[in-house]
């Protein structure tokens, strides 16, 4: 199972290629041009090296799910609270909001004032990660078939920084570590 297929409709199956980029905003007010998005808390518990755990505030609901070799399970609130007390204590919880838009590349072409009158632009997904630790930076991740096609990608007001895609500095468990030493340090 995948936690975001589960929590966000529109979310392409596993295994679609995947780009991540790290940007700066200085402000998601842009967002207000869009509709259709999903807007979701999380908490993340690295419980130890190989299992996380993760609570997802979405729409009222909270939903937990525990994660280990990329396989996802749900669990109760009380599994993940107590994997909270027991956290290791190399880590942190990391906090973030992520934004999902499940129709992507439709969302940047309204973003950018462009009209999309293809249906090239469909099957792209994008989700937008802040994190308390940041302030106003945040990871964008684009998925979909046609991502690798993805060369120039712009979004006003929003600086794409560079592409990190297979960088494990901007994984979860790296931003849990206590001694996680930023790119903005």
């Amino acid at each position: 199972m995948n936690i975001d297929k589960y929590i966000f409709k529109g979310y392409p199956k596993q295994n679609v290629p995947e780009k991540r980029f790290l940007i700066r905003f200085e402000n998601l007010d842009i967002l207000k041009r869009l509709s259709g998005y999903e807007v979701a808390e999380m908490v993340d518990c690295q419980v130890s090296d190989e299992v996380r755990t993760r609570k997802i505030s979405i729409k009222g609901k909270e939903h937990y799910f525990r994660t280990k070799e990329e396989l996802e399970e749900p669990i109760s609130k009380e599994a993940f609270e107590e994997s909270c007390e027991n956290m290791h204590h190399l880590y942190r919880l990391v906090y973030r909001t992520r934004y999902a838009f499940s129709d992507g590349i439709l969302s940047a072409a309204i973003l950018a004032g462009i009209p999309v009158t293809s249906e090239d632009a469909r099957g792209i997904f994008m989700m937008l990660d802040t994190f308390d630790l940041w302030k106003d930076f945040g990871i964008l991740t684009v998925k979909g078939a046609k991502v690798s096609e993805l060369n120039n990608f712009d979004l006003p007001e929003i600086e794409i920084l560079k592409e990190i895609t297979d960088d494990k500095t901007y994984c979860t468990k790296s931003m849990a570590t206590i001694d996680y030493t930023s790119f903005l340090e």
